[in-house]
């Protein structure tokens, strides 16, 4: 997909900017004034970007006149604007850059609404932000329908705006985001994209990682499955050998009535002590989740959150878009996950209170038999046996219950690691094609890096290792001792090689990618850089100022919007004068 156009709208179609993008090298320029005073800063030459990923699907308009990231406060003149003229942003794409079919996105926005203030439309037709963001984008851009990995997730790496992005090759979305997922958006930018598989190795990581957590609670107070089945072992033995005991006296037969009640009532009680300790152990697993939500509650900082919701699918329009409230937020979904543990701590509490009215009942009448048979006298050692087997009995209906939920989660995680495995093994026999792509991306890759590095004897790839079930993605070439100038240009050659793959390939994928901060990339690198994405059939779009090159005509034949303090991205001076 080829970005072609983005308009930019006041809620009654008045023109904000248009920006007509270029196949090749898209340059948005910042320049001084004619009499090369003033800064370069603040023109809004990486607004262009910022306003590109929000038509993709950023949860907030909040990025574009607010910067949290590097701690700037809010450009309130831009974000007052915004507020007033309810701006409609319109984004045409197509799936070649020579097609006249466009795909048209568009998003409405009312900052002056609490809810709903964005309104999504795909040629026309209104869309939810939940299906735009998480399945339309993704068939459009990816041509897949698959839940794992995100739109968003994928997204990222071909829109580089901030200090995780432009800085990281691989690990470029944020810092949330773990090697699992990395796996997963590799393996589906690679060309592996077996239907369901991913989203499958997701759900079922995540069911075999809740599972664990649970039987890991249940281990931390108890001792594994063998040693607490000896101990069964052991109790059931003085068990038999107290019953036998207690067979072994001679009963009256007035008292024969009240000897087959009490026994009755010992497998009772067994009965009820084991649901006790089963409530117990629930009861304790919720307790234990209450404890870790409390301290994540109190410890998250507030870059995590804007990661957490910015990026991942639980941030939207209709959320509070400052920090403070973000925090807010966050602790409110906390909190309403401690609500609903401890609704569920309670009913077990309730339940366990009940249960344990019965087991009193119970006792109450096995001490009312029990003193009916004492009163022959000649039954003490009856009786003594009797309290023996009760202790006994209750010590084994806590321990069986407790073997019994260690049992069922064990099973329940040899089970999910079971069909984990299945998925695995499904994935390796697809690892062949995947080197097979890896080849081809590296082919471009290497070719690219190496005009960069001057070296052409040196060779730059990218490659995975597996790591306890899960696939690693590195690159191989790169010094860490690289200058944050040459590791940028290496990302754009990277993203560069990566069109030049899916060119090769036929993929469905963005034909694009965007780089900020380009002014520590040495000139002769940028240069080579242009000359690249100028012959792949490939977007590259970057924000430069203009001390960068001076008066240079290649710039002015690759620039498509020129910005200066008499001109900036917004022209809210001109709107001021209307």
């Amino acid at each position: 997909m080829f970005l072609r156009e983005l308009l930019i709208t006041t809620g009654q179609g008045v023109e904000i900017r248009k920006v007509v993008f270029k196949n090749g090298v898209n340059i948005i320029l910042g320049k001084q004034d004619q009499n090369n005073n003033g800064s370069t800063n603040n023109l809004g030459k990486t607004t262009l970007l910022r306003c590109i990923d929000f038509c993709l699907g950023a949860g907030s308009l909040e990025e574009i006149y607010a910067d949290k990231e590097f701690k700037q406060a809010a450009n309130e003149e831009v974000k007052s604007f915004l507020t007033e003229v309810e701006p409609i942003f319109i984004l045409k794409i197509s799936s070649s850059f020579d097609s006249k079919d466009f795909i048209v996105i568009k998003r409405e926005v009312d900052l002056n609404l609490k809810t709903g203030r964005i309104k999504n439309f795909i040629n026309d037709e209104e869309i939810s932000n939940t299906v735009f963001r998480n399945i339309k984008l993704k068939e459009i851009f990816f041509g897949s329908d698959e839940e794992k990995p995100t739109f968003r997730q994928l997204i990222g790496k071909f829109i580089r705006k901030n200090e995780i992005s432009i800085n990281k090759i691989i690990h470029y979305a944020n810092a949330n985001t773990s090697d699992s997922e990395y796996e997963k958006i590799y393996f589906f930018l690679m060309g592996l994209d077996s239907p369901g598989l991913l989203t499958d190795k997701k759900s079922l990581e995540k069911d075999l990682k809740d599972n664990k957590t649970k039987l890991k609670i249940l281990l931390k107070d108890n001792s594994e499955i063998s040693a607490l089945e000896q101990r069964l072992y052991v109790i059931d033995k003085q068990l038999d050998k107290l019953k036998r005991l207690r067979d072994e006296f001679k009963i009256d037969t007035e008292h024969k009535k009240e000897e087959e009640s009490l026994n009755k009532i010992q497998l009772s009680l067994q009965k009820i002590e084991s649901e006790i300790a089963s409530l117990e152990l629930k009861k304790k697993i919720d307790l234990e989740r209450q404890t870790e939500l409390e301290d994540e509650q109190v410890s998250i900082d507030s870059v995590s959150l804007k990661y957490l919701y910015d990026e991942a699918n639980y941030f939207n329009d209709s959320l509070p878009r400052t920090f403070d409230d973000l925090v807010k937020f966050h602790n409110i979904m906390i909190k309403n996950q401690m609500d609903y543990l401890t609704s569920s701590v309670e009913k077990y509490t309730s339940l366990i209170e009940e249960k344990e009215k019965i087991r009193l009942g119970y006792i109450n009448k096995y001490n009312e038999y029990l003193s009916i048979l004492g009163k022959s006298g000649s039954l003490a050692e009856y009786n003594k046996l009797n309290e023996e087997i009760s202790q006994k009995s209750i010590k084994y209906g806590e321990i069986n219950s407790i073997i019994e939920t260690l049992r069922s989660y064990t099973n329940i995680v040899e089970g999910y690691q079971k069909k984990l495995n299945a998925v695995n093994e499904r994935i390796n026999s697809l690892l062949p094609d995947l080197d097979k792509n890896l080849n081809i991306f590296n082919k471009y890759f290497s070719e690219y890096a190496s005009k960069l590095s001057g070296n052409q004897d040196k060779t730059y790839t990218l490659f995975y290792n597996k790591d306890k079930d899960i696939y690693k993605f590195s690159i191989d070439g790169i010094g860490s001792n690289s200058g944050s100038g040459f590791k940028q240009a290496f990302i754009i050659a990277f993203d560069l090689a990566y069109i030049s793959f899916t060119n090769e390939l036929g993929l469905i994928r963005p034909h694009f990618a965007t780089q900020d901060k380009v002014e520590v990339i040495d000139k002769t690198n940028l240069e080579t850089l242009f000359s690249i994405a100028n012959n792949i059939n490939g977007q590259l779009i970057i924000p430069i100022i203009w001390d960068k090159f001076g008066n240079d005509s290649e710039i002015d034949e690759n620039c498509i919007l020129n910005l200066s303090s008499t001109n900036k991205f917004f022209n809210i001076e001109k709107f001021s004068n209307l």
